[in-house]
């Protein structure tokens, strides 16, 4: 004797609540509110148990639990289990028994207690085939997941997909506009930290400029007049590019000024802004100055160059260099 399983058709009401909802991602809307909005009404159209979404973490190769609201943020690395399969091959996958498939990792009903007994899992696939997630669905009471609930399911995970892929767009135009604006800050401080006019010191005719490759960067010079009358000279170059750089060589372009301002002699200046940035900086940073100081009376300059590479000094009525 052959038992027949029926499976019943979903509820038209039941449908059109969830064409409803996905219908709504086309405009504003929070995303996690939304997504379990989204959720539920799938969990009554196919009259699941339980509907989990899983977002894509490529930069740690894992896929992390978001849905339903509340649960343990439990991270699975891709290589394992059916959800892990279904985001390496990108295909549906309709499991009518677990534990009866090798594929299956149980660690998720060990930890929770809950028993998975059939599953149907869909990739998240966004723009320019890019993998956004897992959709999991647990527990058709009706039985086994058929080909009309693929379909409904193909439908819904195509929708949570376009949502995630569009809030993570709109996170990273967010952030990439803060952090635009970050970078124009940081500009703006650093070129307010080189000298705008040169010093006029009798007998010399001075010029700097200052033209990162980016928006910042690790390169700064300075030339100041002291109070006893000497010409503080200074250029430095940090480790790296952009804003990281930019923040030692500005801090120790000031510890210098501020030392020399102080009466602070240049060797003593020099020994204590290198000790301090020792201590700031991580081993895998650091940084190189020429740092003198010109007497414009006779003509001589006392320097330290840290790092900087051998000095060059040109003799313009000679044209030659020593």
């Amino acid at each position: 004797m052959t038992a027949t399983i029926s499976h019943t058709n979903p509820p038209a009401d039941a449908l059109e609540h969830l064409l409803d909802v996905t219908l709504k991602l086309a405009g504003p809307f929070e995303l996690m509110a939304m997504l379990e909005e989204v959720i539920e009404a799938g969990k009554t159209a196919l009259n699941v148990e339980k509907i989990h979404l899983w977002m894509h973490d490529p930069d740690t190769l894992e896929l992390v639990l978001r849905m339903p609201a509340g649960a343990e943020r439990v991270r699975l690395p891709v290589d394992r289990g059916l959800i892990g399969e279904c985001a390496r091959t990108r295909e549906i996958i309709n499991v009518p028994d677990c534990y009866a498939d090798s594929r299956f990792s149980p660690e998720l009903d060990e930890r929770t207690g809950y028993r998975s007994n059939n599953m149907l899992v869909l990739p998240l696939v966004g723009h320019a085939e890019t993998l956004v997630g897992v959709l999991q669905l647990l527990n058709d009471r009706d039985g086994v997941f058929d080909d009309n609930d693929q379909r409904i399911a193909a439908y819904m995970a195509a929708q949570c997909a376009t949502a995630l892929q569009r809030a993570q767009m709109s996170d990273a135009m967010v952030t990439s506009a803060r952090l635009k604006e970050d970078v124009s800050v940081a500009r703006e401080v650093q070129m307010s930290t080189v000298p705008q006019k040169m010093p006029t010191v009798k007998g010399y005719d001075l010029f700097g400029t200052f033209l990162p490759a980016d928006e910042t960067g690790g390169d700064t010079f300075d030339i100041v007049t002291l109070d006893d009358g000497r010409l503080f000279v200074c250029m430095g170059d940090a480790t790296g590019h952009g804003i990281g750089p930019a923040l030692p060589a500005t801090q120790m372009q000031a510890m210098f000024r501020l030392a020399l301002r102080l009466g602070t002699d240049l060797d003593s200046a020099f020994m204590h802004v290198n000790n301090q940035l020792t201590e700031d900086l991580s081993d895998d940073r650091f940084v190189t100055a020429f740092v003198g100081l010109l007497d414009p009376n006779d003509h001589n300059m006392y320097f330290h160059s840290g790092g900087q590479g051998p000095i060059l000094h040109f003799r313009g009525a000679s044209r030659s260099w020593d």
